[in-house]
Protein backbone atom coordinates (compact mmCIF):
# COMPACT_ATOMS: atom_id res chain seq x y z
CA UNK A 1 0.00 0.00 0.00
CA UNK A 2 1.60 3.26 -1.06
CA UNK A 3 1.14 6.50 0.83
CA UNK A 4 -1.38 9.23 0.02
CA UNK A 5 -1.96 12.80 1.18
CA UNK A 6 -3.93 11.34 4.14
CA UNK A 7 -0.65 9.90 5.49
CA UNK A 8 1.10 13.29 5.78
CA UNK A 9 2.57 13.61 9.27
CA UNK A 10 2.69 9.82 9.79
CA UNK A 11 5.72 7.56 10.26
CA UNK A 12 6.57 5.92 6.94
CA UNK A 13 9.25 3.63 5.54
CA UNK A 14 10.87 3.80 2.11
CA UNK A 15 12.04 0.83 0.01
CA UNK A 16 15.54 0.94 1.55
CA UNK A 17 14.11 0.65 5.09
CA UNK A 18 14.66 4.25 6.19
CA UNK A 19 11.93 5.50 8.51
CA UNK A 20 10.80 9.10 8.56
CA UNK A 21 7.82 11.42 8.67
CA UNK A 22 5.86 11.97 5.45
CA UNK A 23 5.91 15.70 4.68
CA UNK A 24 4.16 15.75 1.31
CA UNK A 25 3.21 13.71 -1.77
CA UNK A 26 3.45 15.21 -5.26
CA UNK A 27 1.59 13.14 -7.85
CA UNK A 28 2.84 15.04 -10.92
CA UNK A 29 6.46 15.85 -10.13
CA UNK A 30 8.93 16.49 -12.95
CA UNK A 31 12.70 16.27 -12.53
CA UNK A 32 14.12 19.75 -13.30
CA UNK A 33 17.47 18.12 -14.11
CA UNK A 34 16.04 16.56 -17.26
CA UNK A 35 15.60 18.40 -20.54
CA UNK A 36 12.11 19.95 -20.90
CA UNK A 37 11.16 17.68 -23.80
CA UNK A 38 12.27 14.55 -21.91
CA UNK A 39 10.61 15.20 -18.53
CA UNK A 40 8.14 12.62 -17.35
CA UNK A 41 5.69 13.11 -14.50
CA UNK A 42 5.97 10.72 -11.57
CA UNK A 43 4.76 10.55 -7.98
CA UNK A 44 7.25 11.55 -5.26
CA UNK A 45 7.08 11.40 -1.47
CA UNK A 46 8.98 13.93 0.64
CA UNK A 47 10.32 12.32 3.81
CA UNK A 48 11.92 13.89 6.87
CA UNK A 49 13.93 12.04 9.57
CA UNK A 50 12.04 11.77 12.88
CA UNK A 51 14.74 13.44 14.93
CA UNK A 52 15.40 16.15 12.36
CA UNK A 53 17.93 16.29 9.57
CA UNK A 54 17.91 16.44 5.81
CA UNK A 55 14.72 15.70 3.91
CA UNK A 56 14.90 13.04 1.19
CA UNK A 57 12.72 12.00 -1.74
CA UNK A 58 11.41 8.57 -2.64
CA UNK A 59 8.94 7.26 -5.23
CA UNK A 60 5.60 7.35 -3.41
CA UNK A 61 4.71 3.84 -4.67
CA UNK A 62 7.70 2.52 -2.69
CA UNK A 63 6.77 4.25 0.59
CA UNK A 64 4.52 2.54 3.13
CA UNK A 65 3.36 3.26 6.65
CA UNK A 66 5.82 2.14 9.33
CA UNK A 67 3.76 -0.23 11.47
CA UNK A 68 6.53 -1.88 13.48
CA UNK A 69 5.95 -1.02 17.12
CA UNK A 70 8.13 -2.00 20.04
CA UNK A 71 5.58 -2.83 22.73
CA UNK A 72 6.13 -6.47 23.70
CA UNK A 73 8.86 -8.29 25.59
CA UNK A 74 10.36 -9.41 22.28
CA UNK A 75 10.53 -5.72 21.21
CA UNK A 76 8.17 -6.19 18.28
CA UNK A 77 4.47 -6.83 17.76
CA UNK A 78 3.31 -10.18 16.46
CA UNK A 79 1.02 -10.26 13.43
CA UNK A 80 -2.07 -11.30 15.46
CA UNK A 81 -1.39 -8.53 18.01
CA UNK A 82 -1.02 -5.99 15.23
CA UNK A 83 -4.26 -7.20 13.61
CA UNK A 84 -6.08 -6.83 16.93
CA UNK A 85 -4.51 -3.44 17.49
CA UNK A 86 -5.65 -2.04 14.12
CA UNK A 87 -8.92 -3.93 13.59
CA UNK A 88 -11.89 -1.53 13.69
CA UNK A 89 -14.50 -2.19 16.38
CA UNK A 90 -18.12 -1.96 15.26
CA UNK A 91 -20.35 0.64 16.80
CA UNK A 92 -19.37 2.93 19.64
CA UNK A 93 -16.92 1.15 21.91
CA UNK A 94 -15.60 3.12 24.85
CA UNK A 95 -11.79 2.82 25.11
CA UNK A 96 -12.20 2.33 28.87
CA UNK A 97 -13.98 -1.00 28.23
CA UNK A 98 -11.68 -2.19 25.41
CA UNK A 99 -9.49 -5.25 26.13
CA UNK A 100 -6.72 -4.07 23.76
CA UNK A 101 -6.65 -0.63 25.33
CA UNK A 102 -6.55 -2.13 28.84
CA UNK A 103 -3.59 -4.33 27.85
CA UNK A 104 -1.73 -1.31 26.48
CA UNK A 105 -2.45 0.73 29.63
CA UNK A 106 -1.01 -2.11 31.69
CA UNK A 107 2.15 -2.11 29.54
CA UNK A 108 2.56 1.64 30.06
CA UNK A 109 2.31 1.22 33.85
CA UNK A 110 4.85 -1.64 33.75
CA UNK A 111 7.24 0.44 31.62
CA UNK A 112 6.91 3.38 34.00
CA UNK A 113 7.56 1.20 37.06
CA UNK A 114 10.65 -0.27 35.42
CA UNK A 115 11.76 3.25 34.43
CA UNK A 116 11.82 2.42 30.73
CA UNK A 117 10.65 5.61 28.97
CA UNK A 118 11.36 4.26 25.47
CA UNK A 119 9.03 1.30 25.98
CA UNK A 120 6.39 3.58 27.53
CA UNK A 121 6.58 5.96 24.57
CA UNK A 122 6.22 3.15 22.02
CA UNK A 123 3.22 1.82 23.93
CA UNK A 124 1.60 5.26 23.93
CA UNK A 125 2.13 5.37 20.15
CA UNK A 126 0.40 1.99 19.91
CA UNK A 127 -2.48 3.33 22.02
CA UNK A 128 -2.90 6.24 19.60
CA UNK A 129 -2.90 3.86 16.61
CA UNK A 130 -5.48 1.66 18.31
CA UNK A 131 -7.66 4.65 19.15
CA UNK A 132 -7.49 5.90 15.55
CA UNK A 133 -8.04 2.57 13.77
CA UNK A 134 -9.71 0.44 16.42
CA UNK A 135 -12.28 3.02 17.49
CA UNK A 136 -12.85 5.21 14.41
CA UNK A 137 -16.52 5.89 15.28
CA UNK A 138 -15.89 6.83 18.90
CA UNK A 139 -16.06 10.57 19.55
Amino acid sequence: MSVTAEDIGMRVQDASGRIGILRDVMRDCEDPGELPGERQKHSVAFLWPEGGGREWLAPSQQVTRAWKLQITRENSVSVPDLSNLLAPRTGRVAPASCVQYATLRKRVRTANRSRNPAKALETVKAMRLHQRYGHPNYT
